[in-house]
């Protein structure tokens, strides 16, 4: 089987890249990228690490490393090739004045601001501020001079929550062979059976299929399932999610997007590591990556209000339309926006709560790109 395990993809692009050799107790070996012998100094010396540019080598997209002719035989070789970061690129030659054009001509209408990060082929091409934070004072009057937004800027990322948090927690338990997304909900967490619970897998609820409804407005008494289902606690609303809240249509049967399946996979994820769902993803994927602008309840965590982007003016009253116990009337500026987040788990949910910025946010996508790794 030498001819087929000798072998392992990777991605990169064009021009980039770099070889990492720990010949260990091998003294020669062959090597080469996408078909080509790499010309490295041979025999090895034990102990020694050799770099070598794989820049005349690559190609954008999935790369091949061939290993072969490893001696003396029974020798052992270590190879590291790093996964792409992203990387400033000043003097690119992309023109994005149209762009610019749209989004300050909302600015002048109305629309508060905006950051906005372009990475192309793990390059930085353009990475901008515009407009402001926040417009409004708590009385709903426009500051004077209201703070310009700059590109380190916090937003709620709102349901990108469920992405960056939520699915990365789950992708990386699933590498390490913690839970399989083919078994039930059940065999994590015992007490989630009854009304059909029993045959709900991890995968339906990422796909949307397990049968809840887009949503439960668990903060207010009045929401259309009655006040049983009002949960203003974090511990009460995880109780109603495993024993109450009901599976509106047959499980698998058609995609129906939902808040729910979601809340319950960050409760999952918090049983299976120990760990709250926002120190896990925050200790265990942010940190090891160098993430300091990505975390749940930022205000809780260092930082002030002035460093996030404001989302609304009047609370969550959706201009004086909404109204229930507890509601918040100022601006919201600093604690995730979502009702069900905020008042019903304390911040901390699957489908809502993490905070981030263009950079973090472009690190994060980077490591999809490069299907799990960075750096």
């Amino acid at each position: 089987r030498t001819k087929v395990n000798d072998r392992e993809r990777f991605k990169a692009y064009e021009g980039k890249g770099e070889i990492i050799i720990d010949g260990r107790d091998a003294q020669y070996a062959e090597i080469s990228v996408n078909g080509q012998m790499l010309n490295i100094e041979q025999p090895f010396v034990k102990g020694k690490h050799y770099r070598y540019s794989l820049a005349r080598r690559t190609r954008d997209g999935i790369n091949h490393l061939k290993v072969a002719n490893i001696q003396p035989e029974g020798a052992e070789i270590h190879i590291q090739i790093p996964f792409p970061e992203i990387e400033p690129n000043p003097s690119h030659h992309y023109d994005f004045k149209a762009l610019d054009q749209l989004i300050n001509a909302e600015i002048d209408d109305g629309f508060p601001g905006a950051v906005l990060m372009v990475v192309k082929d793990g390059q930085v091409i353009k990475h901008s501020a515009y407009g402001y934070k926040r417009v409004f004072d708590d009385q709903g009057n426009r500051l004077p001079t209201p703070p310009e937004m700059e590109t380190a800027t916090l937003f709620d990322v709102a349901s990108n929550t469920k992405m960056f948090a939520t699915n990365f927690a789950l992708q990386k338990l699933v590498t390490e062979g913690h839970i399989d997304i083919r078994d039930r909900v059940s065999k994590y967490i015992p007490e989630y059976t009854g009304d059909g619970r029993d045959a709900v897998t991890i995968k339906d609820l990422l796909t949307h299929t397990a049968g809840y409804a887009p949503q439960i407005r668990f903060f207010d008494p009045d929401n259309k399932y009655g006040k049983h289902l009002y949960s203003q606690s974090k511990s009460h609303t995880e109780q109603l999610i495993l024993n109450s809240v009901p599976l509106e249509v047959s499980r698998d049967l058609s995609p129906m997007y939902s808040d729910t399946g979601f809340m319950l996979l960050g409760m999952l994820i918090e049983r299976v590591t120990g760990q709250a769902l926002d120190e896990y993803v925050e200790t265990q994927i942010y940190a090891p990556l160098g993430l300091r602008n990505s975390k749940f309840t930022p205000l809780e965590k260092g930082h002030v209000a002035s460093e996030i982007a404001a989302t609304e003016v009047n609370g969550n009253s959706r201009g004086g339309r909404v109204d229930f116990p507890n509601m918040r009337t100022g601006v919201i500026q600093g604690e995730v926006h979502d009702e069900k987040a905020f008042h019903s788990m304390q911040g901390v949910a699957g489908h809502a709560g993490l905070f981030s910025n263009a950079h973090d946010l472009s690190v994060l996508a980077q490591v999809v790109l490069n299907r799990g790794g960075y750096g």
